[in-house]
């Protein structure tokens, strides 16, 4: 649209935020357009109100299309409109709720009434899409009894049998999706105590009407149905306003002459051209103009979520305003705001030139924010001299042009630092940038400490993110270290290694003298590279010590110490280990340890090098509980590549139990005083089948989502009850004679989806009655109360009629349309024997997540062992 078609035929309605960030004095009240019943009815269509959002298609009434088709068309020849849904919290005025912008003015305007000697009252206020369902369906149903003597079915409603009681049923109340309501911007008024209908007729409607509304107008409202107008969907209702803000009525008829610009003062003009969404950065730009200083920029006033955000001049360079418009160029503007994540409402006002005037609302969009929480990485901590050396980097993907502040604990201590050193490896490797790494070094005692990194969230809405934790130790002033290795190598030699090291001399190399039973053995120096040790201790890396020296036969207690080189320094004991001397162990191969179904196959060979043509002894331990095996089954191929003969093989079979198991296989050697030979040890598990979970679908048969439900059950072969609604079942016969075919099982779910606890027994019954019929012969005797509304009336009624009450235990949600994924982690999580999971092949919504999502499931549930039966 052109800037000179939007000058001259658009009005753009203003209000003034509520809020006091930075507003102009109040506007007056004075000089308030007088309307036409048409008018009134025409301006408050044209709005774009703050706080809701457009629906796109007319919601679900019955759940079946060629009815809900037939009832709306109906609805919109009669002068209803598909209207916005609130979408920020309500507030709570006179006992009802309305929008915050519209709470204040309205205690304002009953006061007023109360002030003049004709109170007045609110009754009704804010009513979603789904109770709105509720009143016209129970409505259709009462005048359905009332014609014919019973409810209409869904075939009678799209066919237009019921065209009459429709129209009828729209004379007082709209189908969902079509309320003033749903706004919250709309109340219901009556005298104290009354009804709606002891307003019309008595003095406070005469008081708000009187002088073409003109008390209702001077706080903000307007009538939503005035007397007099036409094609307004229901007959017209007294009793209801709507707030539109007192600015906007001001602005309503101000229609700019191009060819006057000396006229008066009017309100400024301009667009909301984009609202566009970055990360967190949302630019807001348009163009804004007043007429009464035409040349001259002024301020814009961005508002999100009601809340004051910025101040923009707009004063831009824009020649496509100048070509359309009297009013120059230079009235663009353009802003970029930081947003936490999350949905926003962004508002942006135009600000009359002169105070006290009139301000223009140029627009509202709805953005999402995603946002991206910090990232980094604790790369090191490490000891340097009596200090710990902590290094790392940390950015935010958002905002990878700012450094952000790191705080690190050490022992529970915190110190701060900033990200913002250079590393040309983040430079390299990441989106962020360079100059995003940190360091510090902080004094320690001597000990083991820890520390960890956070990394300090920059935006609104995110959380500190840990970078991670390390450990490490800084030495004392002693000499220290410590003997890792103490092995047999060879025969009769034992082989020594450790690390030795004086804190306060990293330089020198330390003695090590080396002691068996007490007696001396071996001297070395720990002079031989140990990077682990500079790394762990910062004091170089050439401390390590070797030593290799003989022993007899038998079991040996080896100690080994450091030797101090600084006067008065202490020697220092690095450990004792306990050693033992042997000869040849047996040998052998392990050649099978597997599972076999639900049991174990052990088999190899083993022989004793001392006795090469005797068998020995196998020991093959089960979760600890030993079994000894002879190994002397017969392996020609054993004799043909040893010197042992062929009489060393050995195997076993035993049956297991579900669950993990660890198996050990030891060689024994002949001689009872020698070691043994372990072959090694391994986990197995023994899968169990995990049980049974019933899956269930409700709201269908749907011709486009019910076939795509089987053809995923039958590839896994899983079978399911559908809970359909009785109505949508009378349109798709096929369908339900499939389900049954394929062998599921179908329950109960009414007929026109209702709430249960809110009918008598004789809806009641007409509902499972009804829904019956729909699906015989393939019906069973659950039943399903809609959106799980069950109390103990309902039980009672549902077992009178020989029905039993099924539930659901895992609730997937699929109707919110999460997305693929979490419905199927939602079916996973909640698997367990005997479980009940709800999803749905039908309804208002694309089931396309759902049936994916089934699919994900299924594939990783089924790989699991479960089974999938119907509930009923």
């Amino acid at each position: 649209m052109t800037a000179r078609a939007l000058v001259r035929t658009v009005l753009l309605l203003g209000l003034v935020a509520l809020v006091g960030w930075s507003r102009p004095a109040a506007a007056q009240t004075s000089g308030l357009p007088d309307f036409t019943a048409d008018e009134f009815v025409a301006f408050y269509d044209q709005l774009d109100l703050p706080g809701t959002r457009p629906l796109t298609a007319a919601p679900r009434i019955t759940g079946v299309p060629g009815a809900d088709d037939r009832i709306v068309d109906l609805a919109r020849l009669a002068g209803y409109q598909l209207r916005p849904v609130a979408s920020v919290p309500l507030t709570a005025t006179g006992g009802v709720l309305v929008q915050p912008a519209a709470a204040a003015p309205f205690d304002r305007l009953a006061a007023a009434a109360w002030a003049a000697g004709n109170p007045l009252v609110a009754v009704s206020e804010f009513r979603s899409v789904d109770e709105q369902r509720e009143i016209f369906l129970a409505e259709l149903r009462a005048e359905g009894r009332q014609r014919i003597g019973r409810p209409y079915t869904t075939s009678e409603i799209a066919i237009g049998s019921a065209d009459a009681a429709i129209r009828e049923v729209l004379r007082l109340h709209s189908v969902p999706g079509f309320s003033h309501h749903h706004s919250g911007h709309a109340v219901d008024v009556t005298v104290p105590g009354s009804g709606l209908g002891a307003f019309e007729g008595s003095a406070a409607q005469a008081w708000l009407a009187a002088d073409n509304h003109a008390n209702a107008k001077i706080h903000g409202f307007i009538p939503s149905y005035p007397e007099g107008a036409t094609d307004i969907g229901p007959v017209p209702e007294p009793w209801q306003y709507v707030y539109v803000g007192v600015d906007r009525l001001r602005c309503a008829q101000d229609v700019i002459d191009l060819q006057d610009p000396d006229a008066p003062s009017r309100c400024p003009v301009g667009f909301l051209d984009r609202v566009s969404v970055d990360g967190t950065r949302v630019t807001v730009a348009g163009w804004a103009a007043d007429p009464d200083v035409p040349t001259g920029p002024i301020d814009v006033h961005l508002y999100v979520d009601g809340q004051g955000a910025a101040i923009v001049r707009a004063d831009d360079h824009r020649p496509d305003v100048a070509e359309q418009t009297p009013f120059g160029p230079n009235h663009g503007f353009r802003a970029t705001l930081v947003l936490g994540q999350g949905t926003h409402e962004v508002c942006a006002y135009a600000i009359n030139d002169r105070p006290g005037d009139a301000n223009r609302l140029l627009g509202c969009r709805t953005v999402e924010v995603s946002t991206a929480e910090p990232v980094g990485s604790l790369d090191e901590v490490r000891p340097q001299g009596t200090a710990l050396r902590i290094r790392g980097w940390a950015a935010d993907p958002d905002l990878p042009e700012r450094a952000l502040d790191v705080h690190v604990y050490v022992d529970g201590v915190g110190y701060a630092v900033r990200a913002d050193e250079y590393r040309s490896d983040l430079q390299a490797g990441t989106p962020f940038g360079g100059f995003h790494g940190f360091s510090l070094t902080v004094d320690v005692p001597a000990g083991g400490h820890t520390a960890c990194a956070y990394a300090i969230a920059a935006q609104r809405g995110e959380s500190n993110q840990l970078l991670g934790c390390a450990s490490a130790a800084v030495l004392g002033d002693e000499p220290t270290g410590a003997l890792d290795v103490v092995r047999t190598v060879g025969d009769e030699t034992v082989r020594v290694q450790g690390w030795a090291v004086d804190a306060e001399v990293p330089d020198e190399a330390l003695p090590v003298h080396v002691y068996a039973n007490g007696r001396g053995v071996a001297v070395t120096t720990a002079d031989r590279a140990r990077s682990d040790v500079d790394r762990a201790y910062g004091v170089g890396r050439d401390h390590g010590f070797d030593a290799r020296f003989g022993l007899d036969v038998g079991r040996h207690d080896v100690c080994a110490y450091a030797i101090a080189v600084q006067p008065g320094e202490p020697n220092v004991l690095l450990g004792c280990r306990t050693v033992t001397v042997v000869g040849e162990r047996p040998v052998g191969v392990l050649d099978v340890l597997r599972l076999d179904g639900d049991a174990v196959l052990v088999a190899g060979w083993a022989a004793d090098p001392d006795w090469p043509t005797t068998p020995i002894e196998v020991q093959v331990s089960i979760d600890g509980v030993p079994e000894r095996l002879l190994a002397d089954g017969y392996r020609p191929d054993v004799a043909s590549a040893t010197m042992f003969g062929p009489n060393h093989g050995f195997g076993v079979r035993r049956g297991l139990a579900p669950g993990p198991h660890e198996i050990c296989v030891t060689a024994l050697p002949a001689d009872a005083g020698e070691v043994p030979t372990a072959f090694g040890c391994a986990t197995l598990t023994v899968a169990s089948a995990p049980g049974v979970i019933h899956l269930t679908f409700d709201d269908g048969p749907h011709p486009t989502w019910t076939p795509e439900v089987l053809d995923v059950l039958d590839r896994y072969g899983a079978a399911a009850t559908f809970f359909p609604i009785g109505s949508a079942a009378e349109q798709q016969p096929g369908l339900v004679d499939e389900i049954a075919a394929l062998g599921h099982t179908l329950g109960n779910q009414t007929y026109d989806h209702v709430r249960l606890t809110e009918v008598d027994l004789e809806e009641f019954t007409y509902q499972v009655e009804t829904a019956e019929a729909a699906i015989s012969p393939h019906g069973t005797q659950c039943l399903r109360p809609p959106y799980g509304a069950v109390d103990d009336t309902v039980r009672d009624r549902a077992a009178a009629l020989g029905y039993e009450v099924v539930l659901w235990s895992v609730d997937t949600e699929d109707w919110r349309l999460p997305g693929a994924d979490v419905i199927a982690d939602r079916i996973v999580a909640g698997a367990e024997d005997g479980a009940v999971v709800l999803l749905h092949d039908g309804g208002d919504e694309l089931r396309s997540q759902t049936v994916s999502g089934l699919d994900a499931a299924l594939d990783r549930l089924t790989d699991e062992g479960w089974r999938f039966e119907p509930v009923c």
